[in-house]
């Protein structure tokens, strides 16, 4: 996976793109959500992503590379709300599919 590849990815996820977002994932992935004690399945993480209202842009601030994951830090914002994304993706082997996503998130203070 490159910069263009987690780049694509925070694109996708921001247009709530349903079929996009599903070709990024293994499907036995997991992701949580740490700060509202959530964990997903790739469908579930689906439907909160692309049902959640209003829209989104996003913009990847920083990519760290470790041997099999990629912490990224993305502002993530809509009319209302800036928040920031800092997550870490787990890949797969051939590390084009994400096996584990944990993110943590913050707001904003003025």
């Amino acid at each position: 996976m490159n910069e263009n590849f987690i780049k694509e990815y925070w694109q996708v996820v921001a247009d709530q793109d349903r079929d996009k977002l599903r070709s990024f994932f293994d499907p036995k992935a997991i992701i949580n959500w740490h700060d509202s004690k959530e964990s997903f399945t790739v469908e579930e993480f689906i439907i909160a992503n692309c049902d959640y209202p209003g829209s989104w842009s996003g913009e990847v601030k920083r990519i760290e590379y470790l041997s099999d994951k990629v912490i990224t830090v993305t502002e993530v914002s809509s009319a209302d709300v800036v928040v920031h994304a800092v997550s870490f993706l787990k890949f797969s082997e051939n590390k084009n599919r994400c096996q584990k996503n944990t993110e943590l998130f913050y707001e904003n203070s003025a």
